[in-house]
């Protein structure tokens, strides 16, 4: 792979803080060491396949070229980068997940002002309520058509019921009872 360190970092600072905090934390490198040591990887494939999951998370890497990167520069089989990845997906790529989601529910505020208009006049946030949309969506009356249905009871119906006795059926498994 051919990249300059200009373009890692810049890829880099497009992510959220906490996005980076995680890429850049100890316990991401052990879990990569980790998950290394499992599928019996030398020092050098670790090395490598760290490289490809740091450009994956900043986005340098593509979600579906990522299987065969990693193929090409660990120069493992695809039955090995498969279970690989699942790890990665399970122990890494989760976290990242989560503080992405995090990241974008909760947008950082860049907007400098004073603190006296800040105290004087507060903001209207708009808040994503999840908690009402799917309340309102496992209700039994989201999204469905209002018809009114009138009910009436069999019992009180004044309609004779037509009833047709059919004949039984002959079943050629079963042997009258004698």
């Amino acid at each position: 792979m051919n990249l300059n360190k200009e373009q890692i970092k810049q890829a880099k600072s497009n992510l959220p803080e906490n996005v980076v905090e995680i890429l850049d934390s100890e316990e991401t490198a052990s879990l990569l060491i980790k998950i290394g040591k499992k599928h019996h990887l030398n020092i050098d494939q670790i090395g490598k396949m760290a490289i490809v999951v740091r450009l994956f998370i900043v986005g340098i890497i593509k979600p579906n070229d990522f299987n065969n990167t990693l193929t090409k520069e660990t120069g493992l089989s695809t039955d090995v980068i498969n279970l690989v990845t699942y790890e990665l997906n399970q122990e890494i790529l989760n976290k990242i997940r989560t503080a992405m989601k995090e990241a974008t529910v909760q947008p950082k505020n860049t907007s400098a002002k004073p603190e006296s208009l800040e105290t004087s006049q507060p903001e209207k946030k708009e808040e994503i309520s999840t908690a009402d949309t799917f309340s309102q969506k496992t209700t039994s009356n989201y999204g469905l058509p209002r018809e009114k249905v009138e009910v009436t009871d069999k019992s009180t119906a004044t309609t004779p019921e037509k009833t047709t006795e059919t004949p039984p059926r002959h079943d050629p498994y079963r042997e009258p009872i004698t």
